[in-house]
């Protein structure tokens, strides 16, 4: 049953961040009023939840304020073990800062060039399946989880909330114009 329970529950990520792409592309205000209003969303409580972690594991080993005050300082920089479980947090950053990007983009991209993209996009997303077609992919992608494959997977989230944003817009294009 929680083999089950864990092959359904995969999906939330990847949905999660396809819905975040369909919701926030295009970007259309300002990118000082896209960026408050996400941001505001987001850093207080993940910055509260960190610090309340950070507490809890020093009050809970014993630890003293010291190690506590470090916990804190790496925020910026890395979460930590007390706080692995808000990794999407740096994730869903990474996308509000790539939005106001890539918006102008999709605003004005021709079906060709979207096409092209969403070819390219599918292409990278295949790779790692590679390996079932024989293929070994860079010594096995190494023993796991390296910085790198973090860092993939990082972009790979920010592909699918791109691509879906894209397929809202010329959904909504192509139902809307006769001529496309």
């Amino acid at each position: 049953l929680l083999t089950w329970i864990n092959s359904v529950a995969r999906i939330c990520v990847p949905l999660f961040v396809t819905i975040s792409g369909y919701l926030l592309l295009p970007v259309s205000t300002s990118t000082a009023t896209f960026f408050r209003r996400r941001f505001t969303r987001i850093l207080f409580p993940w910055v509260f939840w960190c610090v309340a972690y950070a507490v809890y594991f020093m009050l809970r080993s014993g630890d003293g304020i010291a190690t506590c005050i470090a916990s804190v300082c790496r925020i910026p920089l890395n979460y930590g073990v007390e706080v692995g479980h808000l990794w999407y947090i740096y994730m869903l950053i990474g996308v509000y800062l790539l939005a106001p990007i890539v918006s102008p983009w999709l605003r004005q991209c021709g079906k060709r060039e979207l096409q092209g993209y969403l070819a390219l996009w599918m292409l990278t997303t295949l790779l790692p399946y590679l390996h079932h077609a024989g293929i070994a992919l860079w010594g096995e992608l190494k023993p796991l989880l390296t910085q790198q494959a973090l860092v993939e997977r990082a972009l790979a989230y920010c592909d699918w909330a791109v691509a879906k944003g894209l397929l809202a817009i010329r959904t909504h294009v192509d139902v809307c114009d006769d001529r496309l």
